[in-house]
């Protein structure tokens, strides 16, 4: 994997620990993996300590007396121990039919707690076009809501103001590791509690990040990103430190870039609601304090509608005030 470059690797029948290390190792460097296991369906591997690895490995663990009446079961459950070796899985159930889960680490966890399951029966028709059925692992109505779920977890109903504040805050942004071992990008933004996604297709990310090594040579993989115009991080070493570093920064600087828009978006409006009283009869309009950029961007909001503008007081409470005629 080190010395070709591959950008796709294809295994047939993975039956040993052995192969599914390696597959975990090949996946953890950013290469697409594409495998068949011995097994017909996830419950199968799941149950198979040989196997069991390349959808995260199955641990035993005992649970807090709160945790456990949480989750209203037994103090000791087994658990999903790490990130899977592959994120779909497709179980073939006959020549023209599979069962594809979308989201292995997800119905993995789901099943562990005996939880119903979704996935997607997928079907070859005589005429070749191929049909999608939603399917449940259990004669169980699709839930609205799982019944073991804490009260912590409902969902908020915020009010008209704080929508577009929570999903700006909420907003994740999305990251391609390519030759970064993908194990240890997720544990560090669970240990720093970050909201990141880990992607699988170039066109669903934000950013790519690679390795010194992997960017030296030039891949086809990473131009390709170049071209879509995706922005490229290089870490020196495939550390976690480094990985660290990495995560904290392009956060940061995704939550700045996230709130110097929303900054801007609420400032015009701020503007549009001052116009809207200029015309009910009132003759000046203060407006909240905000920085020189903004303020620039509302003098020519209000100048676009005619009306004079002055900037009033010092930083930080320089504000813009709009004047009626």
């Amino acid at each position: 994997v080190e010395n070709h470059m591959p950008e796709v690797i294809i295994i047939d029948e993975i039956g040993t620990e052995l192969e599914a290390n390696a597959a975990r190792t090949i996946a953890e460097r950013g290469v697409q993996l594409v495998a068949t296991a011995h097994g017909n369906t996830l419950e199968n591997l799941i149950m198979n300590p040989t196997l069991s690895d390349l959808i995260g490995g199955i641990q035993t663990v005992t649970l807090g007396d709160i945790e456990a009446r949480r989750r209203r079961g037994q103090k000791t459950v087994l658990e999903r121990n790490a990130p899977p070796t592959f994120d779909i899985l497709v179980e073939i159930k006959d020549w023209n039919t599979v069962n594809v889960h979308t989201n292995v680490a997800n119905t993995v966890d789901k099943m562990l707690r005996k939880h119903p399951v979704a996935s997607e029966i997928r079907s070859l028709t005589t005429e070749g076009t191929v049909t999608k059925e939603p399917h449940w692992n259990s004669n169980d109505k699709a839930p609205t809501r799982y019944t073991t779920a804490p009260k912590s977890e409902e969902p908020l109903s915020p009010t008209t103001n704080d929508k577009e504040t929570s999903q700006f805050e909420n907003k994740p942004i999305k990251i391609l590791p390519y030759g970064v071992n993908r194990g240890r990008i997720f544990q560090v933004i669970t240990d720093l509690d970050k909201t990141v996604t880990l992607v699988n297709e170039m066109r669903e990310s934000d950013l790519v990040v690679t390795t010194k090594n992997y960017h030296r040579r030039g891949t086809e993989y990473l131009k390709r990103a170049e071209q879509m115009g995706k922005p490229v991080f290089v870490l020196r070493k495939n550390t976690t430190s480094q990985i660290e570093q990495f995560i904290r920064a392009v956060t940061k600087d995704h939550i700045d870039r996230q709130s110097t828009e929303f900054n801007k978006s609420s400032a015009l409006l701020e503007v549009e609601e001052a116009i809207s009283m200029v015309g009910q009869g009132k003759m000046e309009i203060p407006l909240r304090p905000q920085n020189s950029i903004i303020r620039r961007l509302q003098h020519k909001a209000a100048n676009k509608r005619g009306l004079e503008s002055t900037s009033m007081g010092r930083d930080p409470l320089r504000h813009v005030v709009i004047h009626g005629r």
